[in-house]
């Protein structure tokens, strides 16, 4: 008997109910925003919309909020292992922060910065909704000084004002939850260990990669965050390439014989974070199948759920933009 084969089995339970390919292909054929809002009402697990004539904007705000309902109930099974919601919630938090600051940076509206984010319960809807309003990353820092938000912290080196900047706030965002998730990682399992290890090689081969070629005045160990696999010097070697594609082979190398190996196929950065992100997943879901009375369960059903959540994302504005069948389903890029 594991630490984890209640929540574990709890978790796949949950997992059940996730939707099937049949299910999506049955929503990607709606006709407009308010059928597929009519037919998430009417599901086997209904998301209620709860306006008349709903647009993307709505549907998606539901789908959050249906969202963080099911990670609130694996939160209540997880009362008694404090390391999976350290890291479930925290990356969870780390990917909301890091999408608010962008947001704040670029000046994009407030309800562009929400998509994609998931409440939890150091984040509630409300206090995401209150951080997206914000004009700049130095009010958004100051909100979460004073809401005693662990990430606070991390933000000290706002505001941000250039690229620069905003790579040093992204790493500290990421140093913050690195922090936390090794303590989680001294008392969780293999899958536990795999999962965070993983994530932080994620994060540090992107920085890395982002400075290969590139004049700077940034050195690639302040980007550098401890807790991966992959070795500094390593990363060190990428981040001094001479070109992106100098870089990628490093890389490639530095990855070798592990589970991320088959996703450096892509040389855009926001393609290869999603190729890394896709890998990690399917490595994570086979991990829950052959080891069922592990962490793996888990982890997998709270990555899984996010899925849900940005490919709901993707399908009602796909409808709202009349976009193809296939790109709905995300099986193409939206115009």
């Amino acid at each position: 008997m594991t630490p984890y084969d209640d929540v574990s089995a709890r978790a796949r339970g949950l997992a059940t109910h996730l939707l099937s390919p049949a299910d999506w292909r049955r929503l990607a054929d709606a006709p407009d925003v308010p059928a597929l809002a009519a037919l998430l009402d009417r599901g086997r697990e209904p998301v209620h919309v709860g306006v008349p004539g709903p647009d993307a904007a709505r549907v998606e705000e539901a789908v959050r909020q249906h969202s963080a309902g099911q990670l609130a109930v694996l939160a209540r099974w997880c009362v008694g292992r404090p390391e999976l919601l350290d890291v479930i919630f925290g990356e969870e938090d780390l990917r909301s922060l890091r999408a608010l600051v962008r947001g704040a940076v670029a000046g994009t509206p407030s309800e562009e910065r929400l998509a994609g984010t998931l409440p939890t319960p150091a984040l509630p809807l409300r206090a995401l909704e209150t951080l997206a309003a914000q004009p700049t990353v130095a009010a958004l820092a100051a909100l979460l000084v004073t809401w005693r938000h662990p990430a606070a912290p991390a933000l000290d080196v706002a505001p941000a004002r250039g690229p620069a900047d905003l790579l040093l706030l992204d790493t500290a965002l990421v140093r913050e939850f690195a922090h936390r998730a090794g303590e989680a990682v001294r008392r969780g399992d293999a899958a536990l260990r795999w999962h965070v290890g993983a994530l932080l090689d994620e994060e540090n081969v992107l920085s890395a990669l982002a400075l290969a070629g590139v004049p700077s005045e940034l050195e690639a160990a302040a980007l550098i965050v401890e807790g991966g696999t992959v070795a500094r010097a390593a990363l060190e070697r990428i981040a001094g390439a001479g070109s992106r594609l100098a870089a990628l082979q490093v890389a490639r190398a530095a990855f070798r014989g592990t589970a991320l190996e088959p996703a450096f196929t892509e040389t855009e950065l926001s393609r290869l974070a999603e190729r890394l992100a896709a890998v990690h997943d399917a490595h994570l879901h086979r991990w829950a199948r052959t080891d069922p009375l592990s962490s793996a369960p888990v982890l997998d059903y709270a990555r899984r759920l996010r899925s849900e959540v940005r490919r709901f994302q993707r399908l009602a504005w796909g409808l709202a933009l009349d976009a193809p069948r296939e790109e709905r389903l995300g099986e193409g890029p939206l115009p």
